[in-house]
């Protein structure tokens, strides 16, 4: 789970290295953060830990958020660092989505054109969605 440490890291990085964050970009990352935090307590329950050992587990890779943002408060106060974080933060997204995400999907044996189909346009619209919040604010 170390990609959902770098996730968790950086969007802290990045929501606290921006002088203008919006009140709508606020609200679209806590119901992400909610959403994130769900998944990653159902991936340590599949993954075979117990209730209270996800708890912990999950709990001590969110700890991993206080750094980013003690970081970004450290960062946030030079303005050219924000496009720095924000493409380094990009990166990182695009790096899970393919490297992590759709590794994990074809993991089940069963690959075929239809489903790899769903996942590259399911990729792109996700990608599709974050250009579109980036050209609204």
């Amino acid at each position: 789970m170390p990609d959902l440490e770098y996730l968790a890291f950086m969007t802290k990085v990045l929501i606290h290295g921006r002088c203008h964050v919006s009140i709508q970009l606020t609200i679209v990352v806590m119901i992400q953060s909610l959403f994130r935090e769900v998944g990653d307590f159902g991936i340590l329950i599949r993954s075979g830990f117990s209730i209270p050992k996800a708890l912990l587990f999950n709990f001590l890779s969110a700890l991993v958020a206080l750094a980013g943002t003690a970081l970004a408060l450290l960062w946030g106060k030079d303005p050219g660092q924000s496009s720095l974080i924000e493409g380094f933060t990009a990166g990182g997204f695009i790096y899970i989505a393919i490297a992590g995400v759709l590794a994990e999907m074809n993991n089940n044996g069963k690959t075929t054109f239809r489903s790899t189909a769903i996942q590259i346009i399911s990729l792109t619209m996700g990608m599709a969605v974050a250009l579109g919040i980036s050209l609204i604010e």
